[in-house]
């Protein structure tokens, strides 16, 4: 019988409690974690398997366990358990190594953590199970511990030095109280009368091309009590954005959390917006974005880019040198290319797609553009299974593809900053040089005048060039000075994905740290961040009318997002519709 040492030991405040962890002699890996009640020596809770547990904490009343538990490479829970009811309450995964150090602020709400080789200190929320704020350490690791001194301020203490760290209460409110009362039921009725009438005129206008005025109409509908989302509204709405010019985002809010992949490296959704597909870790999947159940699954890899075509109907994948589509309700993959002929031959290069990844990106049309193991770029009709174009290399391996709706114009980029722009029907390419530069993501404006890059390019890690002269035209948010660059507490967060709108007036951004940022195109400046994933956000993809956006995630989730855009009337419209 293997023998336990206690490794760890929490007390409440009141000394009734203890949280202990223990491991067994034999496999240091796996702990033991258990809560007593110290005057009968009962134990009120274990934790259901053994786990490897690196870090834990008990809140001062004794009644929640939070564990910092090492969920596989580079990834950790931290998991939020209600001893009393034996029930796991959060369970949130971080990216980083090991979590090192766990501490609570004195009220249990907050959780601190400090990550090795990480130079971070994350702060969770406890009760809506997220992370709130991440601090940059000037230390490769924090070992020493962390001292919690009120719930809004804590020191961490390293080795030889420490720090005071403070952050505004989050969900407090200045606001004096306002008293409300219900709606009294007239009032109800006769808002649902004007909102009706106000849409019934609308239509009106619309059918006779009076456009500016049927938005007009809509806009009053939507700001009646209670008709804001009005399902009809939000129709006409819709078909109005299809012409109108996008003034602002009004709101955007998450639909649903789409989840079970270990990790998704590509994104796609359909053009109707009714179909999601994510793919990574050799495993693809759709899900319905109406009620968010997963349709199907397939064992194969999409991880160097996916892509919808057929309304949702057909799944196309590239990775591990070779590029597959299929059709959504059959049970094989109807279509298999063998992008590398020559592979077998020894002393030869392969054209087959780049590595086990590889990189891709498909038309609406399903024609896929793919980075080919001799440097080059060639395109293939899924239907045909032929290669239909041949595009001449940077000279080294492409690590970013984007290829528009209609497959006639494309961007390729390279790590060292070098980008090309492509007229596919000629088959001839502008390059747009960036010294110093390197990229990880880039695509092009509807209109073909500018590219929008990700990656790091005199301190911007989000800016426009222009995509016949390669002159820089703008960074997104706050560039760094020199004396910033050099501080580590001033690292910025990379971006690996950067997409635009439709009309090009909108900017989007997936960063390492789980966010997604949307930007103003015209100004560079931040106009929204959106907050969800625990790791680094790897692909994003949008309908063709930017209503729906999905994000895709190292943590293995993908996120819908529903966009309501401010319209405003085209230039021209008024006159025209006079």
């Amino acid at each position: 019988m293997q023998t336990e040492e206690f490794t760890a030991l929490e007390l409440s405040a009141d000394g009734s409690r203890a949280l202990t962890m223990a491991g067994a002699r034999t496999d240091t890996s796996d702990s033991m974690v258990q809560a007593w009640e110290l005057a009968t020596a009962r134990c009120l809770w274990r934790l259901p398997e053994k786990r490897q547990v690196n870090a834990m904490a008990l809140s001062a009343d004794g009644r929640r366990a939070v564990l910092a538990v090492i969920a596989g490479p580079r990834r950790h829970e931290i998991q939020v358990w209600d001893i009393d009811r034996g029930r796991l309450v959060h369970s949130m995964t971080g990216p980083g190594w090991i979590v090192t150090t766990l501490t609570l602020s004195p009220d249990g709400r907050f959780a601190l953590a400090a990550v090795e080789e990480d130079r971070r200190l994350r702060l969770w929320d406890l009760d809506k199970g997220r992370c709130l704020r991440t601090f940059h350490g000037r230390r490769a690791d924090h070992r020493g511990p962390l001292i919690s001194v009120g719930n809004h301020a804590t020191v961490a203490v390293d080795e030889d030095e420490a720090r005071w760290l403070s952050w505004d209460p989050p969900g407090m409110f200045t606001a004096a109280p306002a008293l409300g009362r219900p709606r009294r039921q007239v009032d109800l009725d006769r808002h649902g009368r004007w909102a009706a009438a106000l849409l019934a005129a609308a239509e009106k206008a619309l059918a006779a091309g009076r456009t500016p005025e049927a938005l007009d109409l809509v806009k009053r509908a939507r700001a009646v009590p209670g008709h804001e989302r009005d399902p009809r509204a939000m129709d006409l709405w819709r078909t109005l954005g299809a012409t109108a010019t996008r003034a602002g985002l009004r709101s955007i809010g998450p639909v649903r959390t789409l989840r079970a992949l270990t990790t998704v490296s590509s994104v796609a959704v359909s053009a109707d917006g009714r179909v999601a597909c994510g793919a990574g870790g050799g495993v693809v999947r759709l899900w319905d974005t109406a009620s968010g159940a997963q349709i199907v699954e397939w064992e194969d890899d999409g991880s160097g880019g996916v892509g919808l075509t057929g309304g949702g109907r057909r799944v196309v994948a590239s990775g591990r040198q070779k590029i597959v589509m299929r059709s959504a309700p059959a049970g094989h993959w109807p279509v298999r290319l063998d992008t590398d002929p020559r592979d077998g031959l020894r002393g030869r290069r392969g054209i087959g797609v780049t590595g086990d990844r590889g990189t891709a990106s498909v038309s609406a049309a399903g024609l896929v553009l793919a980075a080919c193991m001799d440097t080059g770029l060639r395109m293939w009709d899924i239907t045909e299974g032929e290669c239909v174009r041949t595009l001449p290399g940077h000279g080294v391996q492409v690590n970013s593809v984007w290829l528009d709706p209609d497959a006639r114009r494309a961007v390729s980029a390279h790590y060292d900053g070098s980008v090309r722009v492509w007229d596919i029907d000629a088959g001839t390419h502008v390059t747009v040089s960036q010294p110093g530069a390197w990229v990880s993501s880039a695509c092009l404006s509807a209109d073909g005048r500018y590219v929008l890059n990700a990656g790091e390019h005199e301190g911007w890690t989000l800016w426009l060039t222009d995509a016949v002269t390669g002159r820089f035209v703008r960074g997104f948010g706050e560039v760094r000075d020199d004396e910033k660059a050099m501080d580590e507490d001033d690292e910025p967060c990379e971006v690996w994905v950067a997409r635009l709108s439709s009309d090009g007036r909108f900017a989007f951004s997936g960063d390492g740290e789980g966010y997604v940022h949307i930007w103003e195109t015209a100004t560079g400046r931040r106009i929204r961040t959106l907050e969800g994933h625990a790791e680094e956000v790897q692909d994003l993809a949008l309908t063709p009318d930017d209503r729906l956006l999905l994000s895709g995630s190292a943590d293995g989730t993908v996120h819908q997002w529903e966009l309501d855009w401010e319209l405003a009337a085209s230039e021209g419209e008024g006159e025209a519709s006079r």
